[in-house]
């Protein structure tokens, strides 16, 4: 295994013509280098080892989490901290991480009653989770405003930096979730488990609205990130169909012409959109789709990734996954790419 400072990146860029609208900023950044930051350590088998879950907080701090509980670390802005891990049983898995910080977030788990972990820096807590299959979204707007959603029962949970409460749901089984505030955000999924009726409701912070939904978009809902309030993107699990951006007024349907990939998490930062897939990325900026690969390591199997995250404070964009193949030993893996200037 090669050690971070001999490992290679590479950097091609072509460009693909978009759609899109270009996310509100100034002038983009250009794609720095991307850099592995960290290969974890020696896997414990027979569990697969990779950080599936990258994980934005309210702060900043970026949270990396295996879904079958190998590790989780958290960037605090300036270095990666170990976090230990909750006692969660060996058999279950992690089904959503997300918080306030590296010092305040919750790991929520897929136990048959799904339990609730909270970190507060120094020690774990749990307690029922309060639904009655595993949460799958969880998303921080304050330390006192925090929103924890079922994506099975159509289940919604807030927390008011006290209590968990339940909250009153229209009828959805949610898959994703974004917006940029806690009176201001979006629901999308399916009307109910049976049901393939795509639907989308906005809380304005008292009420839940229907929004209306473009026809001509086929893919699921997979992955989402918010270049402002009025700039919302929505991804499936593929690239093929397009995916659908809220432009402050309405859903559009969008495309990433000549481009069919599963997507593997996307983020925003420095006015780009990035989109990861299974080992390459892709970026939206001046109205153009463009590739850049990510780096190649010392494993014959190379590198690869399952989501990803930024860092608003930098504009820092980070990857996990791991390196190795699935079907043997695989290693916990975190890259990151800093804009140039």
């Amino acid at each position: 295994m090669a050690t971070a400072g001999s490992l290679l990146v590479g950097l091609v860029s072509f460009s693909i013509p978009a759609h899109a609208a270009e996310p509100p900023t100034a002038q983009a950044a250009q794609p720095g280098n991307w850099q592995v930051v960290d290969i974890g350590p020696a896997p414990t088998l027979p569990k697969p080892n990779s950080y599936d879950y990258v994980e934005p907080t309210l702060s900043g701090d970026v949270l990396f989490a295996d879904e079958y509980q190998a590790g989780i670390r958290c960037w605090n802005g300036s270095t990666l901290v170990q976090i230990p891990q909750p006692s969660v049983p060996a058999s279950e898995r992690y089904s959503a991480v997300g918080g306030v910080s590296c010092s305040n977030f919750f790991v929520f788990d897929s136990q048959d009653v799904p339990q609730r972990w909270h970190w507060n820096g120094t020690a774990w807590s749990s307690a029922a989770a309060g639904t009655k299959y595993a949460v799958g979204i969880v998303r921080a707007f304050a330390a006192n405003n925090i929103w924890a959603f079922d994506t099975i029962n159509g289940e919604g949970l807030r927390f008011n930096g006290t209590t968990w409460q339940k909250v009153t749901m229209p009828v959805i089984q949610p898959d994703v979730l974004v917006g940029t505030a806690p009176n201001n955000f979006w629901l999308l999924g399916t009307q109910s488990v049976s049901s393939r009726t795509k639907v989308a409701y906005r809380w304005n912070g008292s009420t839940w609205t229907q929004g209306t939904l473009p026809t001509t978009y086929t893919g699921f809902f997979n992955e989402t990130v918010a270049a402002s309030a009025s700039n919302l993107y929505v991804f499936g699990t593929n690239t093929a169909p397009g995916y659908l951006r809220f432009n402050g007024t309405a859903w559009v349907h969008e495309q990433m012409p000549g481009i069919t990939k599963y997507v593997h998490g996307v983020a925003y930062a420095a006015g780009t959109v990035w989109v990861g897939t299974y080992r390459q990325f892709y970026r939206l900026t001046a109205g153009q789709w463009s590739e850049v690969t990510f780096p190649a390591v010392d494993n014959p199997y190379g590198l690869s990734i399952a989501d990803l995250a930024a860092d608003p404070r930098s504009e820092t964009v980070f990857a996990g996954g791991y390196v190795g193949f699935a079907e043997g030993v695989q290693y916990p893996a975190i890259i990151k790419n800093v804009p140039v200037n």
